[in-house]
């Protein structure tokens, strides 16, 4: 019979969804407006708009377009729209809040020129922009209901800069300043427990998830009914759990590339296990990543071992060829065997029966776990969301302080 293990989905990346680390669609869902746009009744006439509100909505329309189309160009013909909006219309009830969109469309404008999840100069500068004009809003209207979420947008852009220590401060200041703002001091707790499991802070990352958990509990005790964030937080939650204890052996069937492994024999070092399938896009989109990340960080001592199974497609699919029958095993064999010679994948690459993404709870591929030099797990994310600064901390060690980093300064002070 063929191997009943479940069949995993391929999770899409927006730097988001998850996270992503965080992503700029994450700043995406401002609280209500004061005076919101007019919504027709079901058959009427669309509302005559005045001018003012005509030019919010043409300015929201352009940054709507830059999040779907991936050009520089739109974000920041977007930003110009809410600052040539700002100057027009100063007493707005929108004005402050046009400072947010504004930071938002560098945010995105940054982002659509990254290549393999890193910046290029012009990106870093806009990344910097976006960051002066969140700050407005504590320097020019420090009591406006749009400040909680200014600050959490810095703490955003601090994690693309990789700048973590930054980001903590900032998610920091609105879980304990701006509790009252449901919505961000969510986002924040979320995105700091986040945050510190990248710094490897397994313990307070535990205790972002415990208290996220209970302050969200009542409105998500209907499991049918969870939001995503939530479904997200108990998730890592999940993967919590196996931190700082040993990696579970591998129990591979075959080796269809490089030379066969053992975590026992690599204990001492520092391993990223990368499960990934065949069938999975968003893995074949990512391989770029991976292969220049195993490059770069290879000779450094992190060694990357790849993870994957028979499975012939994603989840609906059959499970995978018939363990009995020779014919279907190679031709699974020799599936990976074409897919590593097209993304170049030089580290070694074992394959079962869906047992060790089971064992490792990798379910939304592509993943990866790191485990450090005593054999633990340490760390268990999406693989896009992997940085520098996690691989140095394992391999060198976590700074003892951590000074801001230029062009990355803490959240505006705000009024006391």
């Amino acid at each position: 019979m063929r191997s009943p293990h479940v069949r995993r989905a391929c999770s899409p990346w927006n730097w988001i969804g998850i996270a992503l680390l965080a992503s700029a669609l994450d700043a995406q869902s401002p609280p209500p407006a004061p005076n919101p746009l007019p919504t027709p009744a079901p058959g009427a006439p669309p509302p005559v708009l005045t001018p003012e509100e005509a030019d919010w909505k043409a300015a929201l329309d352009l940054k709507a377009q830059a999040n779907v189309v991936n050009e520089p160009k739109r974000g920041l013909d977007a930003a110009a729209a809410f600052v040539a909006y700002r100057e027009k219309h100063p007493k707005s009830p929108h004005a402050v809040e046009a400072f947010v969109e504004t930071g938002v469309c560098y945010m995105i404008a940054a982002r659509a020129q990254q290549r393999w999840h890193r910046n290029r100069p012009e990106g870093v500068a806009q990344f910097r922009t976006a960051l002066e004009w969140f700050g407005k809003v504590a320097t020019e209207a420090p009591g406006d209901p749009a400040l909680a979420r200014s600050i959490y947008c810095q703490g955003l852009v601090h994690i693309q800069l990789d700048d973590l220590a930054a980001a903590e401060r900032a998610f920091t200041t609105v879980v304990e300043k701006h509790a009252a703002d449901r919505l961000y001091f969510g986002k924040s707790l979320e995105r700091r427990g986040a945050v510190r499991r990248h710094r490897l802070d397994t313990a307070g990352a535990r205790a972002d998830i415990e208290l996220y958990k209970r302050s969200f509990a009542t409105e998500n005790a209907d499991a049918a009914k969870q939001t995503d964030e939530f479904k997200l937080v108990s998730r890592f939650e999940n993967y919590l759990r196996a931190f700082d204890k040993p990696a579970p052996a591998l129990k591979p069937e075959t080796w269809p590339g490089g030379t066969a492994v053992s975590l026992e024999g690599l204990k001492g070092e520092v391993v990223a296990l990368y499960f990934f399938a065949h069938w999975c896009h968003n893995c074949l989109n990512e391989a770029p990543f991976i292969k220049e990340m195993s490059e770069r960080w290879g000779p450094l001592g992190v060694h990357f071992v790849g993870v994957t199974d028979f499975s012939a497609a994603a989840q609906g699919s059959p499970a995978g060829p018939e363990p009995r029958s020779r014919a279907e095993t190679q031709r699974g064999i020799d599936t990976v065997k074409a897919y590593l010679a097209q993304t170049g994948f030089a580290f070694p690459v074992m394959m079962d029966r869906g047992a060790s993404a089971q064992t490792y709870m990798a379910r939304k591929y592509p993943e990866i776990v790191l485990i450090d030099r005593r054999g633990n797990i340490a760390w268990h994310d999406h693989a896009a969301t992997l940085m520098d600064s996690t691989l140095e901390a394992l391999l060198f060690g976590k700074p003892a302080e951590e000074a801001p980093k230029k062009g990355a300064a803490a959240p505006a002070k705000e009024p006391k």
